[in-house]
């Protein structure tokens, strides 16, 4: 072939060629993902742009509260002045203060003193007296109230250690107990000790029978009742039997004793 003929074909070739390098390059190099499309790009702009306003919106509600808040009262009134309005800064607006209610009245209720104006409780009367400092004699068939006179305490100041008597300083519920114990040389006495009132009369009373001779006889007498203000409480004590006889009590063994239940 002549030159002229090669000159003719070499730019077919070289054409051929460099396709053929393209085409192998495309098969050989992998496939890339696909481009994400505009449309998707505007998604995800518009999803960050509502994001960034409504963190802007919570600051600007914030910001509201934060210039709206109630700061600490620090304003004070002058004397017979009262507050009437309370401003954001903690200052206060006075007016004159027109409470001229000068008769409001306080009544003590159940367990209260009133004094005044001042309530307290009350000290719920109580005592206990003993007999220590006295031996008394009781006679046969006669009733006789029995001494104690020593007082170990007294509550409200009810009890009267010279008249051995407990004063009710109030209506109520009341608890008394008493106590003696004695000592006989007969035998088959009966003896009875128990509680009454000056207005009431017996309270309550308790029995024995029988005693041997040169023995110590211990009763007790308890009660649990109504009473009203002003009435007496003492503790009596008597015995019969076929002779006369003497009876003597140990006044660290015999007790009086009460309380105000309610």
């Amino acid at each position: 072939m002549t030159n002229s003929a090669v000159s003719r074909w070499k730019p077919f070739v070289t054409v051929a060629t460099v396709s053929f390098f393209t085409l192998f390059l495309l098969l050989s190099v992998p496939a890339q993902a696909a481009r994400p499309s505009l449309s998707g790009l505007q998604n995800q702009v518009d999803a960050v742009e509502a994001d960034v306003d409504a963190v802007q919106s919570q600051a600007d509600q914030n910001s509201t509260a934060i210039a709206d808040k109630q700061d600490r009262v620090t304003g004070v009134c002058p004397p017979e002045q009262a507050i009437a309005a309370i401003n954001a800064d903690g200052s206060v607006i006075c007016e004159a203060d027109t409470d001229t209610d000068t008769d409001t009245t306080y009544s003590a209720g159940e367990g209260l003193s009133l004094q005044g104006t001042t309530f307290s409780l009350d000290k719920r009367a109580a005592f206990r007296a003993s007999g220590a400092a006295v031996s008394q004699n009781l006679i046969l068939g006669v009733s006789t109230k029995l001494i104690f006179n020593a007082e170990e305490y007294d509550s409200g100041g009810n009890y009267s250690p010279a008249d051995s008597a407990f004063v009710v300083p109030e209506d109520g519920f009341y608890r008394f107990d008493c106590s003696v114990e004695s000592q006989t040389s007969l035998v088959s006495l009966a003896t009875v000790i128990y509680l009454e009132s000056n207005v009431s009369g017996l309270i309550d009373r308790k029995r024995r029978d029988g005693a041997t001779s040169n023995s110590l006889v211990t009763l007790d007498v308890s009660a649990n009742v109504f009473l009203s203000a002003g009435e007496i409480i003492t503790c009596h004590f008597s015995y019969d039997g076929s002779n006369f006889q003497v009876y003597s009590y140990r006044g660290r063994f015999s007790r009086f004793s009460g309380f105000r239940i309610h």
